[in-house]
């Protein structure tokens, strides 16, 4: 039961097709998230925040946009970017990865040089 709970499918189109999604996303969200943000300013947050504080514009209101994006970007770099690059290193590790495969002929050729090598010296000191 376990087994079939766990097997994962090896479809390479479909992860292809996420990653380019997610990639291209990206961009349509940086201009989503404007269009919003100027909605919120003019239909809400600036009516209510330029009653308290009528210095607080909404160029000031995008700089603090820009601001909280830039926050977000340095938390992501600093904590989340490496922990998914472990993740997917992992997985890609677990799940016939082709690297892998080349990395253990490489570590089997080492060792067989190594062997070698020893050989040698032991010829040579002998």
């Amino acid at each position: 039961m376990t087994s079939i709970l766990f097997h994962q499918y090896r479809l390479p189109l479909i992860g292809a097709m996420k990653t380019l999604a997610t990639q291209t996303l990206w961009y349509v969200s940086v201009v989503n998230f404007f269009l919003i943000a100027a909605t919120a300013y003019h239909t809400t947050i600036g009516p209510a925040i330029t009653a308290a504080a009528p210095w607080f514009t909404f160029p000031a209101f995008i700089a603090c946009m820009i601001s909280f994006l830039l926050a977000m970007m340095v938390f992501e770099f600093k904590f989340v970017q490496g922990s998914m690059y472990r993740f997917a290193s992992r997985q890609s590790y677990r799940h016939e990865n082709p690297i892998k495969a080349d990395m253990d002929i490489l570590k089997a050729q080492l060792a067989d040089i190594q062997f070698q090598l020893s050989t040698l010296r032991d010829q040579h000191d002998a």
